[in-house]
């Protein structure tokens, strides 16, 4: 329910991994506004091999320019929100790309076309009905001509992914506690003819208190605005009004507008669920929080959600999930989201306080990239290198200390022996399958546990591949084997990444369907521990 970005990517999850789904969107029209893809999103779309038509689409952040009151045309300062970052080996996307959201749904839907689905317009769910075996909906669709047509269904599952105002979550009765800030902004893109740089953010104003930022967007002539007026002021409304209100405020009466696209308010909600789900009903993405817009964590986040979500969902609908699967989805996001809450907050308080003359508070990256967002609390997940009790000391927003179980897998360059071609561990990461990875010298005696284990489990839920180092020479000719993928690690990236060391002897790591490491095992038995809390 919801046709956003996280629900037509969960969609997309499910379709990959064999799973019939219905996506609908009680409006008429799909959904339009600048959004940031993080580091972490970008590996997202790695997995669900959406990456390359998503870049196609995007604009990479650029530097902010602050202007000085009156006369607007005054450089006071140059900055970056973040600092941008060269690729490495384990971090091939580093930097914050932006993407309208009309062209990113575009992408997805045209995915899930590939699979014969697509999004039911004008659909609203209006009724939720539950029992242990399945969930029946009302629904509600609005033909073109207004005539209104009712429909009941069933289905195993319901995922809410409706937005702030969710019905899904209204239909549960869950909390979403927390606040709306009375500040309200005005929104929309608009095209510009002459005046404004087209490589730069253009800031005018202090956002304590009244302020204009336009940033260029990845379609030409078309720049992303964001206006903040005192409580009291009326946000224009129209495209004349928007004009006015800039040459009144910036003194840029040089600076020429086409055609607007769009134009919208917003005021900003810090709200989250009490849990992100009830019985066989979920709810994710600004269903289940929404914050300020500081740091740029709603749609990161939200990708985060369906991935995490999707491929035990998939389990569950095949009858091979563990039934306690389905709870960790809300055990493992929760602690997330309230800390994301609690930076997004923090920034957003910084800012006010400290005003945007200067840029402070303004500064993004580090931790709000995601790339450290874990779940090493997590009850599904162990690690023998790295023995942890409940987690309770681990932030979940920072993986610091030694790579573990719960962390992001990380990307390293890989040399397939079979076909000889160069590939990566995020080549071999996919939505619809765990990868274990057995890093070791000794072929023979691993490939023979790996298939065993492959015999263990229903075709399809894992793959298995071995990685063997960069020393080893000769290297042995006859890998061929169809079931077990041989590959060499290059430069030694790979053992390095993973943190291996010659102590170690033969180590297992088993990365799951969202790019997060579910186990870490040197125990000939371990994968088997780790897959008796996933399989049933």
């Amino acid at each position: 329910v919801g046709a956003g970005p996280a629900g037509l990517s969960l969609a997309l999850v499910l379709l990959q991994n064999n799973v019939g789904v219905r996506i609908i969107d009680k409006l008429s029209s799909y959904h339009r506004g600048q959004k940031g893809f993080g580091p972490r999103t970008l590996e997202m779309h790695h997995f669900l091999g959406t990456l390359a038509d998503v870049r196609g689409h995007t604009f990479p952040d650029c530097p902010c320019n602050i202007y000085k009151l009156p006369g607007g045309e005054e450089v006071v300062k140059t900055f970056h929100l973040a600092t941008p970052q060269e690729p490495t080996a384990g971090v091939p996307y580093p930097n914050t790309w932006w993407i309208g959201q009309d062209n990113h749904e575009a992408v997805l839907r045209a995915h899930l076309a590939k699979y014969g689905c697509s999004v039911e317009l004008s659909t609203e769910l209006v009724a939720i009905d539950q029992s242990p075996e399945s969930v029946t909906v009302s629904l509600v669709k609005t033909l073109a001509d207004g005539t209104q047509v009712s429909e009941t269904s069933s289905f195993q599952f319901v995922v809410g992914t409706d937005g702030a105002h969710s019905t899904v979550r209204k239909q549960l009765g869950l909390s979403f506690l927390g606040e709306t800030r009375a500040k309200e902004f005005l929104t929309g893109d608009i095209y510009v003819l002459e005046g404004l740089a087209t490589d730069c953010w253009h800031m005018w104003g202090d956002f304590s208190n009244i302020s204009m930022t336009i940033r260029p967007c990845e379609n030409a002539g078309v720049f992303s605005i964001s206006m903040l007026l005192k409580p009291d002021d009326q946000l224009p409304t129209t495209r004349q009004e928007f004009i006015d209100r800039f040459y009144e405020f910036t003194g840029r009466r040089d600076v020429k507008f086409g055609e607007l696209v769009w134009l919208g308010k917003w005021r900003p909600n810090i709200r989250m669920v009490d849990t992100f789900h009830k019985g066989r009903v979920f709810v994710g993405g600004d269903a289940a929080h929404v914050h300020s817009p500081a740091g740029g964590q709603g749609l990161n986040s939200g990708m985060q959600d369906v991935l995490n979500l999707g491929w035990k969902l998939s389990l569950a609908v095949k009858g091979f999930a563990h039934p306690g699967l389905l709870n960790t989805y809300s055990i493992e996001r929760f602690p997330v989201i309230a800390e994301m809450l609690r930076r997004s907050t923090n920034l957003d308080e910084k800012t006010i306080s400290t005003g945007a003359d200067k840029g402070q508070g303004l500064e993004r990256g580090g931790p709000l990239h995601q790339l450290g967002v874990n779940y090493r609390s997590s009850p599904i997940v162990f690690d023998t290198r790295q023995p942890r009790d409940d987690g309770s000391g681990s932030n979940a927003y920072e993986a610091t200390g030694p790579l573990t179980a719960g962390d992001r897998a990380p990307n390293s360059p890989l040399l397939d022996l079979t076909s000889g071609q160069a590939t990566s561990m995020f080549d071999l990461f996919k939505a619809t399958h765990h990868t274990v990875i057995a890093f070791t010298s000794d072929i023979p005696t691993v490939i023979s546990a790996l298939v065993s284990l492959l015999d263990k489990y229903p075709t399809g839920i894992l793959t298995c591949c071995i990685v063997l180092p960069t020393t080893l020479e000769p290297v042995p000719q006859d890998v061929a084997l169809a079931r077990v993928r041989v590959l060499q690690d290059i430069s030694n990236i790979g053992y390095q990444t993973y943190e291996m060391t010659a102590k170690d002897g033969d180590v297992v790591v088993i990365v799951r369907p969202d790019g997060v490491i579910g186990a870490v095992t040197s125990d000939p038995n371990g994968s088997e521990r780790y897959f008796s809390k996933i399989i049933f």
